[in-house]
C-alpha cells in the first residue's frame, strides 16, 4: 500500500531523505506510524528517522507539503588542527585574549622574553567524531592534521611547549617561533649608522631616509617615516609613521607588513598588508590578504590571493587602479611572458626543420653535401636540440605556473565604501572593468564571471 502512494527522494551523500507523494489527493487510507517505519525499514532507512515527522504523515497529512523530510543522519564531525598559542597572551592578565599565532598579525608591541621563559605551546589536533548515514552506515571524518612546528633559533621545544635560551625578543614565523636578540638605533637611520644586517630583530626609533638598507632574521619595526629605503624581514615589518618612497627601494616581509600608509611604495608581504590610512599610487603583494579599511586605496596595483579589504578603492577624478585577486599578478605576467618566447622558439623551430629538410634535400639530389653544407647541418643539430631543451624546460615552468593558477574561489574584493569607475579588477586570466560607481559592495568570481554583490 504505501509504495502506491509514495515514493522516497535519497540525496546522493545519503544523509537525508524526504517522502514525496504520488498522487494529487491527499490518500484516503490510513496508516499507522508503524507501518510507515517499517516501510522505510524495508526500503533501507533505517536511522535518523524523525518520529514527529513521521506522526505528521498518519494523523495530519492534510498540513504536510510534500517532498517532506522523513529522516536525516549524523554528519562526521571533522576534528581541528593543531594550532600554536601565545602563552604570553595566556599568562597576562586577559588569559581568555590566548590566540592562535599562525598568522603573526600585532606587531605593534614585540614581546620581550627572559632566557628559561614560557614563550608557547602547541595544542594537538582532535580527532574527528564518525557520522551515520540514513542506511545506518558509518560515515568517516577527518582526524585535524597535526601542528608542524619547524626549529627555530634560541627556543628548546620539550613536552608541546616552547621555551627562550636568551633574553630577546620573539618572532613569529609561519611556522616556527624564533628568539633573536635585538638591534636598536636610537635615532633616524644616517651615515654614521649606514645599512644594517642583522640576524635578529631590528628597531629604529627614527626616520629611514632614501637609499638605506636593513635586512633582518627576524622582524623589522620603524618608529617613523621611511622613504626610498630597501627593508627586508624574515618575519614582519611595522612602518608606524608611514611609506612615501617616490617609488624607490622596497619594503619584503616573510610575514605581515602593518603601516600608517602607503605612498608609491613597493611592498611584498608573505602574508597580509594591513594599512591604517591610505593606499596611494604604489605597487602591493600579499600571499593571503590586504587590509586598508580606513583608507582609500588610489591608484598603482594591488595583489592578494585571498582577497582585499578596503574602504573605498579608485577616486572622483577616475584615476585608473589595478587590482587583482585570486592570483598574484606576477604570477599571471610570469605566463604571459613564457607564453612570447614559447611562440618565439617554436617558430625558430620551424625555420630550423625548413632548413634541415632544404639541406637533406640538396643531399639526395647531389649524393652528398660540401663541407660548407655539412657544417651548416651540424649546426642546425645543435641549434636545435638547445631551442627543443629550452621549449621543453619552459613548457614545464608553464604547466607549473598553470597548475597553481585556479581562481581561490573564496578569494573576493570587499568595499566598504565606494568603488569609482576605472577600477580594473582581475581573477587570474578574467579581468573586469567597472564602468559605474557602487558602494557597500562584494565582487568576487562566481560561474566564470566577476560579479558584483550588494552587501
Amino acid at each position: 500500500m504505501m509504495d502506491s502512494l509514495f515514493s522516497l527522494l535519497i540525496k546522493n551523500d545519503r544523509m537525508e531523505v524526504s517522502i514525496d507523494i504520488k498522487q494529487e489527493s491527499f490518500p484516503t487510507s490510513s496508516f499507522s506510524p508503524d507501518q510507515l517505519v517499517q516501510w522505510l525499514s524495508d526500503k533501507n532507512v533505517v536511522f535518523g528517522i524523525d518520529q514527529n515527522a513521521v506522526n505528521r504523515l498518519c494523523y495530519e497529512i492534510d498540513t504536510v507539503h510534500f517532498p517532506f523530510i522523513i529522516a536525516k543522519g549524523h554528519p562526521p564531525l571533522n576534528g581541528h588542527d593543531g594550532y600554536l598559542i601565545n602563552r604570553l597572551s595566556a599568562n597576562s592578565n586577559n588569559k581568555h585574549q590566548a590566540s592562535k599565532l599562525v598568522n603573526f598579525k600585532d606587531i605593534l608591541n614585540i614581546p620581550s622574553v627572559k632566557s628559561g621563559q614560557l614563550i608557547a605551546s602547541v595544542i594537538p589536533p582532535t580527532p574527528g567524531i564518525v557520522g551515520k548515514d540514513v542506511n545506518g552506515n558509518p560515515v568517516k571524518a577527518k582526524d585535524g592534521k597535526p601542528f608542524s612546528l619547524k626549529p627555530g633559533k634560541n627556543i628548546i621545544f620539550n613536552m608541546g611547549n616552547v621555551y627562550s635560551t636568551i633574553d630577546g625578543q620573539i618572532s613569529f614565523m609561519t611556522n616556527s617561533v624564533n628568539v633573536f636578540p635585538v638591534y636598536e638605533v636610537p635615532g633616524d637611520l644616517d651615515m654614521k649608522t649606514g645599512n644594517i644586517d642583522f640576524i635578529g630583530n631590528v628597531v629604529v626609533k627614527g626616520n629611514v631616509p632614501n637609499g638605506f638598507r636593513i635586512k633582518a632574521g627576524g622582524d623589522i619595526k620603524i618608529f617613523g617615516l621611511v622613504e626610498g629605503a630597501e627593508l627586508e624581514a624574515g618575519g614582519s615589518i611595522l612602518v608606524s609613521g608611514g611609506i612615501t618612497a617616490g617609488h624607490k627601494g622596497y619594503v619584503r616581509a616573510g610575514i605581515d607588513i602593518h603601516s600608517q600608509y602607503l605612498n608609491q611604495a613597493n611592498c611584498v608581504a608573505g602574508k597580509t598588508v594591513t594599512v591604517d590610512g591610505s593606499i596611494l599610487h604604489s605597487n602591493i603583494e600579499a600571499g593571503e590578504r590586504i587590509i586598508a579599511l580606513h583608507g582609500q586605496v588610489i591608484g598603482g596595483r594591488i595583489s592578494s590571493v585571498a582577497g582585499v579589504e578596503v574602504r573605498d578603492i579608485g577616486s572622483i577624478h577616475y584615476i585608473k587602479t589595478e587590482v587583482w585577486i585570486g592570483q598574484p599578478h606576477q604570477v599571471v605576467s610570469k605566463i604571459n611572458e613564457i607564453e612570447k618566447s614559447i611562440l618565439s622558439l617554436k617558430s625558430s623551430l620551424d625555420k630550423l626543420n625548413l632548413l634541415k629538410s632544404k639541406l637533406h634535400l640538396i643531399e639526395k639530389q647531389q649524393g652528398m653535401l660540401s663541407q660548407k653544407e655539412s657544417l651548416l647541418l651540424e649546426k642546425q643539430k645543435l641549434t636545435q636540440r638547445k631551442l627543443e631543451s629550452d621549449l621543453s624546460t619552459l613548457t614545464e615552468e608553464e604547466q607549473q605556473l598553470r597548475a597553481i593558477m585556479s581562481v581561490e574561489m573564496d578569494a573576493s574584493l570587499t568595499v566598504l565604501g565606494t568603488m569609482y569607475p576605472n577600477t580594473e579588477i582581475h581573477f587570474g586570466k578574467y579581468s573586469k572593468l567597472t564602468n559605474y560607481k557602487c558602494s557597500n559592495s562584494k565582487v568576487k568570481f562566481l560561474q566564470g564571471e566577476i560579479s558584483t554583490i550588494p552587501l
